[in-house]
């Protein structure tokens, strides 16, 4: 089939340096070595989806879905890796340069599905859950938004992701401009709950305030939604800058 020769020993070697090179967020080199594994070996659906998820953390999301791609190709029925291409979609909006308006739209509409589909093979993904939330708001489906926000519920078991899902629904019912009840607020007001930074709806809700702010979008209930979004970034320790700055 084209391939050389590689030993296990030498398999386990090279999976062991890429991975090491994961670990310290040093993806370029990590990256080498799948490389050099996926040139030794018939394809396999781990191993594009471990390059692919170096390729999206280096920003690249077209080689990331691209690699997604071939995985799904050969393990179609993988909700995680829907799930992780439906991340790349959804990313490439806000990182990526010159993405007008119908492209973006349609970028979160082919993440949108992608969560779905993960949905679909795991019912049980809080992830998964978590970003079609995160889509509907971004593409002001809010009635959408606030019913994925019910039907997660019973999906939704740790901490941290209750604090998250309680967020979004408090975004989503107030954009729509129903009211919150105190048990839409519970998690969120747990100030207990710690949370390590990451990119959960960040950017995306950020920017999503700024769109709506723009297009003269009723200042009192954006203002609602505002508060709420920083509700939410108290329960970081460590934000950078920028995190802290917005929503306010």
């Amino acid at each position: 089939m084209g391939f050389k020769k590689i030993t296990d020993q030498d398999l386990k070697y090279l999976i062991e340096k890429a991975e090491s090179y994961i670990d310290v967020r040093d993806f370029g080199q990590a990256l080498k070595y799948y490389d050099q594994i996926m040139g030794n070996i018939p394809p396999h659906p781990h191993f594009f989806k471990r390059r692919a998820f170096c390729y999206r953390l280096l920003g690249d999301m077209d080689k990331a879905i691209a690699d997604y791609n071939e995985a799904l190709k050969l393990d179609p029925d993988d909700g995680v890796t829907y799930w992780e291409r439906g991340a790349c979609y959804n990313d490439k909006p806000f990182i990526g340069k010159n993405i007008n308006e119908t492209e973006k739209k349609n970028l979160l509409r082919k993440a949108l599905n992608d969560y779905k589909l993960a949905i679909e093979r795991i019912p049980t993904s809080q992830e998964a859950w978590l970003a079609v939330i995160d889509i509907d708001l971004c593409l002001l489906n809010f009635d959408d938004a606030i019913s994925n926000y019910g039907s997660c519920m019973p999906y939704i078991t740790t901490k941290e992701y209750q604090v998250i899902r309680s967020w979004y629904g408090c975004l989503a019912l107030t954009l729509a401009g129903d009211v919150v009840e105190e048990e839409d607020e519970k998690f969120l007001n747990d100030l207990s709950v710690r949370l390590k930074w990451n990119h959960w709806a960040f950017y995306s809700i950020n920017i999503l305030f700024e769109e709506l702010d723009k297009k003269g979008f009723n200042s009192v209930i954006l203002e609602k939604a505002k508060k709420f979004h920083q509700k939410f970034i108290v329960h970081f320790d460590d934000q950078p800058l920028s995190f802290t700055q917005g929503g306010k």
